[in-house]
């Protein structure tokens, strides 16, 4: 493994101390999101730190190599590209799809009293919408341009 994550790993885990430290110290409003966000950066850069040293122990290092060969393989495969392409656009469909249901379900929600600030939800999700459909016809564009 490249020393470069190795030093993610320390950043990460001492940036987490450092988030969970300020979390148990301020009493805010935003402790409890300070503690959470701390937990996970430490348990991600320790999780990156003891890879890095079960990788590069003598006995481990040629199954990596080989780990990294056969990952190399997958990434680079063209069956393995074109369902990753599907399987994105239909996820994409999908997304959007359910982002429809939800303005619907939530305008109604709202006439009816259930829900209150109904119209700020139902415009954040009009708006995402209309950015996801913006942003896929315009990188559609950009790559037909590249090609």
């Amino acid at each position: 493994m490249k020393k470069n994550e190795l030093l993610m790993g320390y950043l990460f885990a001492f940036g987490g101390l450092i988030l969970v430290l300020t979390g148990l110290w301020a009493n805010a409003i935003l402790s409890s999101f300070l503690i959470a966000s701390g937990v996970g950066a430490f348990g991600s850069g320790t999780v990156l730190v003891c890879k890095y040293y079960y990788w590069n122990l003598p006995k481990n290092r040629k199954r990596y190599e080989e780990k990294i060969i056969e990952e190399d393989i997958e990434i680079h495969d063209e069956l393995q590209i074109k369902l990753r392409d599907k399987s994105g656009r239909y996820t994409t469909i999908l997304g959007n799809f359910t982002i429809c249901i939800s303005i619907v379900i939530f305008s109604v929600l709202g006439k009816c009293g259930i829900v209150d600030n109904s119209r700020i939800i139902v415009m954040f999700l009009s708006g995402y919408l209309l950015f996801q459909l913006a942003s896929y016809n315009l990188i559609l564009k950009y790559l037909f341009s590249v090609c």
